[in-house]
């Protein structure tokens, strides 16, 4: 699907929204200056996703206060059910069963969250009621990613088996939250010959890895932290 560059507010996606489908093909293209409350340029429901040789630059998700059950109302939308107005995944959001992500060179920069993930928010299922999935980036960068609320710099994901492969993190921020590059959450990562460099949060300046998935914590080989403040990893990060 190539993209051209858009600017829309809307609920999810910017650019492109995806609800149900069975997989969404990206190659090529660019997704520049497009916002919205959740998603900023790519938003999906229960839909897999291959993306190829892709910029994702200065894409914004404007909501606040995340998403959460339970509540007494949005506070801008008002909903009886559901707290909160998004901000979740500044270039792209990503919640539901589906069953694997795909990134091959794939360059998110310059992107912002107002809540989890200044790039990337991707909420998986795996081991709360539903199968194995995978999320799997190689070859990819991601650079100069903010949120300052949540965690997160470059990207929030949960509950998967989580690989990353050559793939560089810099200069990404959480503000005062964790996670200056990844916060990480239920999920058993294999993470290799990859590097973090120059991120900062308030704590995990690097990522931080609070709880492993379904097989474990997982795997790392051939890491680089460097420049990361305060510290380079927080959490059960395997080392």
């Amino acid at each position: 699907v190539p993209a051209s560059p858009v600017s829309v507010a809307a609920d999810a996606g910017g650019a492109i929204y995806v609800f149900g489908a069975k997989r969404l093909v990206v190659n090529n293209s660019s997704f520049r200056n497009n916002s919205a409350s959740n998603g900023g340029a790519i938003g999906l429901l229960h839909a897999s996703v291959e993306v190829h040789n892709t910029v994702f630059e200065n894409n914004r998700a404007t909501g606040i206060l995340a998403n959460y059950g339970g509540a007494t109302g949005c506070p801008v939308f008002n909903h009886a059910e559901q707290g909160g107005a998004g901000g979740l995944g500044g270039a792209f959001y990503s919640d539901g069963f589906s069953t694997d992500d795909y990134f091959s060179k794939v360059r998110m920069s310059d992107n912002v969250g107002n809540s989890l993930g200044g790039a990337i928010f991707r909420s998986a299922y795996w081991g709360i009621g539903w199968g194995k999935q995978l999320i799997t980036w190689e070859d990819s960068t991601f650079e100069r990613n903010r949120t300052a609320a949540g965690g997160g710099g470059a990207a929030y994901v949960n509950n998967s088996l989580f690989t990353v492969r050559r793939s560089t993190f810099n200069a990404n921020d959480a503000g005062s939250t964790d996670g200056g590059a990844l916060k990480i959450t239920g999920a058993t990562i294999a993470f290799s010959d990859s590097a973090f460099t120059n991120n900062r949060a308030g704590n995990g300046g690097g990522l931080s890895h609070w709880s492993g998935g379904p097989e474990g914590v997982g795997t790392s080989a051939r890491m680089t932290f460097s420049g990361n403040t305060p510290n380079d990893t927080v959490g059960i990060f395997p080392r």
